[in-house]
């Protein structure tokens, strides 16, 4: 889950989506949306402050990995961003890409809340993942970034409140599927259909 700006809703359709999956799979939700007071994740779900990514740091084993796991659910799980930035100031792209590929032999569904930036971090998620749900109001400058720093990546744009009626216009040059969603809530069904 991925924007070029803020204030789209990537968080909430985090959520939303991850309890969207049918309850017989089991999903990892894996916050990498980090900035100091914590995770807007954390916050929504009311999530208390440890275990987080720092604390798989310190040993970046499996075992690790799986002691860091909130079960917010019987079939959801969180890997929670911590609440300060110099909790993480270690993580590396190759930290990332394995967390992933952990989660990959754990469960059968992984949603990562990203951040709205374009850093190493990032691009290792994008690169690792098997579709990319791209959040955005469709301005002119967003499909331009969109346009610039998205090419190599599986993609679907979910247009949320679009802020023209010629949003299709603009969507049209980077010729991926686009859903044009009022309410994230109500289109996680149609949203889920599009990734799975």
């Amino acid at each position: 889950m991925w924007s070029v700006k803020g204030g789209v809703g990537r968080t909430t359709l985090v959520k939303t989506l991850a309890l969207t999956v049918p309850k017989d799979l089991k999903v990892l939700i894996l916050d990498l949306n980090f900035q100091d007071g914590g995770s807007d994740l954390s916050y929504m779900l009311g999530l208390e402050a440890i275990p987080h990514v720092g604390m798989y740091l310190k040993s970046r084993t499996r075992e690790a990995f799986e002691e860091c796991l909130i079960e917010f659910r019987p079939n959801i799980y969180i890997m929670q961003a911590p609440p300060r930035l110099s909790l993480v100031e270690n993580i590396t792209p190759e930290d990332v890409k394995q967390m992933i590929e952990y989660g990959r032999a754990l469960f059968d569904f992984i949603i990562i809340d990203l951040p709205n930036e374009n850093n190493v971090l990032v691009r290792a998620a994008l690169e690792a993942s098997n579709k990319v749900l791209l959040l955005t109001k469709a301005t002119p400058a967003e499909i331009n970034r969109i346009r610039e720093n998205c090419s190599r990546y599986d993609y679907v744009l979910v247009v949320v409140n679009p802020v023209s009626r010629m949003w299709r216009t603009f969507t049209d040059l980077l010729s991926a599927p686009a859903i044009e969603v009022k309410d994230l809530d109500a289109h996680a069904e149609e949203i889920l259909k599009e990734v799975v």
